[in-house]
């Protein structure tokens, strides 16, 4: 009986693992000057791709070196955006065109034609660890 039991145990914790998590850092190098603060946005969805996030770090000091780092975040694929948020008012801010006047990026330094890139053109794979370099424009 006691084998029988340890064989149903063993069959139900095959069918029920954990999903695997990774960790992501973001680089954003190419800023000029370290006033203000860095929001790092990272998308799972093309559907909210730079409309709602799935996680975001806000780096108020950044000298040198500036990096946002997502721990355990399930494997998969997601697109990373960052702006340089000089003002501080937490937005983007863009000029009577609607093109930036703060610094910003996409992963895979993404560029789109006549307007942002796309979900597909930032997105990339996310392992156990997971390194993404963004330069500003």
């Amino acid at each position: 009986m006691s084998k029988l039991i340890s064989i149903f145990v063993i069959s139900l914790s095959m069918g029920f693992q954990a999903p695997q998590l990774g960790t992501i850092e973001v680089e954003i190098t190419g800023w000029e000057d370290s006033s203000g603060q860095m929001i790092v946005a990272l998308f799972n969805e093309p559907g909210d791709f730079l409309k709602k996030d799935y996680k975001h770090v806000t780096i108020k000091k950044f000298d040198g070196k500036c990096v946002a780092v997502f721990k355990d975040i399930p494997i998969g694929t997601y697109a990373a955006s960052v702006f340089h948020d000089k003002n501080m008012n937490g937005e983007l801010d863009t000029n009577m065109f609607g093109f930036p006047k703060e610094p910003y990026g996409f992963s895979n330094n993404a560029v789109g034609y006549f307007g942002p890139p796309n979900f597909s053109q930032s997105s990339f794979e996310v392992g156990s660890s997971t390194r993404v370099s963004i330069k500003l424009r």
